[in-house]
């Protein structure tokens, strides 16, 4: 299990990072290999064990999920159609054959994902600009009601109070709801980020 890291040597967990990096740029998966070989070099010069060291600084899985969440996900698009070997004639063919057929259904998929992010944020917009207009009658409601204490009419004062009162819980509640949609639409968003990232990485470097 990659996950634990009690009693793991350096080599054993430099080794199983090296490899569940392999999906970066060789000189990215270095880069941050390096240094987590320095991370743990530190520890062991404080006097740290070198296995506690290690679970200090975390386990394989931790490290590989902030790593993935911090490179794009076209950087990752790129390093994975990067052509590592020559292309045989077979599957040149069959991709220009088969063009018609999966090059629309990609297309297809991306607008509906495109659709629903559009449709999601429209929500959240709509939300928004009932807020600003809940609370544009918050302040005319107050100026209404100080006008009509001022001349003396103190029922359609009373009445605006209310008015004021009312727009204002509105006000607060659609801000709330404001508040949830855009985080559950970042969330959503993430979430789709990271599914499409680990489909590009690869089962066998994700475990």
């Amino acid at each position: 299990m990659t996950g634990d890291t009690k009693n793991m040597k350096k080599q054993e967990f430099l080794a199983q990072l090296r490899s569940r990096l392999a999906w970066l740029p060789s000189e990215d998966a270095e880069e941050r290999v390096q240094f987590f070989e320095e991370m743990i070099d530190d520890y062991v010069e404080d006097g740290v064990p070198e296995e506690e060291a290690i679970e200090k600084i975390g386990s394989v899985d931790e490290i590989v999920a902030v790593v993935t969440s911090e490179i794009p996900l076209t950087k990752i698009v790129r390093e994975k159609i990067k052509p590592k070997e020559s292309v045989s004639t077979g599957k040149v063919i069959f991709l220009i054959l088969g063009f018609p057929i999966w090059f629309p259904l990609v297309i297809a998929l991306f607008s509906i994902i495109l659709a629903l992010f559009i449709v999601l944020w429209s929500i959240v917009i709509c939300f928004v600009a009932v807020d600003v207009a809940l609370f544009a009658g918050v302040l005319a409601s107050i100026v209404a009601m100080i006008y009509c204490f001022a001349v003396g009419d103190w029922a359609t004062g009373l009445l605006m109070g209310g008015c004021a009162l009312l727009c204002a819980g509105f006000t607060f509640l659609t801000f709330a709801l404001c508040g949830l949609l855009a985080k559950g639409s970042l969330k959503l968003m993430k979430g789709f980020g990271h599914a499409m990232k680990a489909l590009f990485i690869g089962k066998e470097h994700r475990q």
